[in-house]
């Protein structure tokens, strides 16, 4: 079944002016708020994870994927005005990037915002990350994780457990193939592996 519109776009109308400006106000309220979502936690949590020597978490992620090659996150914008209080991308980078060449589905905890806690939209953004997997072709799964503490909520335990079980490399590639021409050394590399497989 096919539709014809037959309405015709008048660019120089008010009502195309005024649907225009709203729209644009829209899209630049978005735009500020991923600003502010990619800056992760507040001021004085990233000034205190600097302090320890610790990469920020975009840091991380950045320096694990190939040089110049995009990533695309997967709900940035989860737990927005959700908990009354700010949780920038649900305390969770989740997205897909390519690694040595080869796509990567990643996942990467927050510390700085709320100390890495785990709330029930963090648990929900990898479920979907994890879902999506199983609709593109993406060979591996890493978890970059520093420290997971679980919001107090009614989630059950086996939602929780079988998120935090999810990491896994799959059997077409290694670890060893994915990082061989990395910029990471093979220490790096063990230290990511040990935290991301259960």
């Amino acid at each position: 079944m096919s539709a014809i519109i037959t309405s015709k776009l008048s660019p120089n109308s008010s009502d195309f002016q005024q649907n225009s400006a709203a729209m644009q106000a829209i899209v630049d309220d978005l735009y500020v708020h991923l600003r502010k979502v990619a800056q992760g936690g507040s001021e004085r949590a990233r000034a205190k994870h600097l302090a320890r020597g610790k990469l920020l978490p975009r840091e991380r992620v950045e320096r694990l994927l190939d040089v110049g090659t995009p990533f695309l996150e997967v709900a940035p914008m989860a737990a927005h005005d959700m908990y009354g209080e700010e949780i920038p991308a649900a305390g969770v980078i989740a997205g897909i990037g390519r690694i040595n060449g080869i796509e990567c589905m990643i996942v990467c905890n927050d510390a700085t915002v709320k100390g890495g806690t785990y709330y029930p939209m963090t648990v929900k953004s990898i479920c979907a990350l994890k879902r999506l997997r199983k609709k593109i072709i993406c060979r591996v799964f890493i978890w970059l994780i520093q420290v997971v503490l679980i919001y107090p909520t009614k989630m059950t335990y086996s939602l929780i457990k079988s998120t935090l079980a999810v990491s896994f490399l799959t059997k077409q590639t290694s670890v060893r193939q994915v990082f061989r021409k990395s910029r990471w050394s093979w220490v790096a590399v063990r230290l990511v592996v040990r935290t991301c497989l259960p």
